[in-house]
């Protein structure tokens, strides 16, 4: 197993907020490396008396570089002053999420460079050594290994990352065991590609928690685009109810929501509006819409294929 870590980027493991042994010498004044790990009689398993104080400061500050931007002292109330009380509503910075991508194909390569950019740190597996030498600049850590291999999953830690896609195309039967390894190994969501509808039943009744088609599901957007050109991008809330992005029709530039009385003239409502590169959120009645503009808007299927 060959392993490609570019050094600007190291890979979280997940080890949570842990102080290290070298801390909690250091927060008992002891120099790092030089304390004894052997219990002596009247200290703590560490080798000298706890400092409790400066062992809480080592935790909450530990606790501060994942994401904590308030920390209160659970310890302030004893210098006299009133108990220390948790409080509710502790702010927390958005996490970064890890992600392992097995299969470095066309879809496999976007999707592990798409959620690398999001900031978001990637482990790519593929037993293509071109392959995985062609990402490694792009991901946090990209590793040859044969992805069917229980024990290279083991020693790859799979089980430590938050999500796993499963993209690995043309072999049906890697795909199926890759997805069942990484269940059993403790992935908590498994996203599997398939290529017809009776692959994607074996990936479900194996384990994937989400199955999806990209080629089925680019020919479908392609296919919209020729039959609805302003129609740029859309989802489909039930087989009726859709959300749809949309360039903004030329007879409704320079004319207010309300004036066209929209929802009810169209039946769709209009959630936002992308403008000059700004994304205006839940826009007024009085909100005057401009050429050149973008909109999402929800309603039925045919009330969204009516505007033109």
């Amino acid at each position: 197993m060959r392993i490609h870590c570019p050094a600007r980027r190291p890979l979280n493991q997940h080890a949570g907020a842990v102080c290290s042994r070298a801390q909690l010498n250091r927060a008992n004044g002891s120099p790092e490396g030089r304390r004894p790990f052997g219990r002596v009689k009247g200290q703590s398993h560490l080798g000298s008396p706890i400092n409790t104080r400066a062992l809480y400061t080592v935790a909450l500050n530990s606790i501060a570089k994942k994401g904590v931007q308030r920390v209160e002292d659970p310890l302030a109330g004893s210098r006299g002053s009133a108990p220390w009380v948790p409080r509710k509503g502790i702010v927390m910075k958005k996490q970064k999420q890890s992600f392992v991508v097995l299969g470095l194909g066309r879809f496999g390569s976007s999707v592990a460079r798409s959620l690398c950019e999001l900031g978001h740190e990637v482990l790519a597996v593929d037993r293509d050594e071109k392959l995985v030498e062609a990402i490694a600049p792009d991901v946090t850590q990209a590793v040859q290994a044969n992805a069917v291999d229980e024990d290279a999953l083991a020693e790859l830690g799979v089980q430590n990352f938050d999500a796993a896609i499963v993209a690995i195309g043309t072999d049906i039967r890697a795909s199926i065991l890759a997805t069942v390894l990484l269940k059993e190994a403790g992935v908590p969501k498994v996203l599997a590609k398939a290529v017809d509808d009776l692959h994607a039943r074996v990936l479900y009744k194996v384990g994937a928690d989400r199955v999806i088609f990209p080629e089925r599901d680019m020919g479908q957007r392609v296919a919209r685009s020729l039959v609805a050109p302003n129609i740029l991008d859309l989802m489909a809330l039930s087989d009726d109810d859709q959300i749809a992005e949309l360039t903004l029709p030329t007879d409704w530039a320079d004319k207010t929501i309300v004036e066209l009385n929209i929802r009810r003239n169209f039946g769709v409502s209009v959630l936002g509006i992308h403008r000059g590169g700004k994304f205006l959120t839940s826009p007024g009645a009085e909100t005057m819409l401009m050429a050149g503009d973008l909109l999402l808007v929800m309603g039925k299927k045919e009330a969204i294929s009516a505007v033109q």
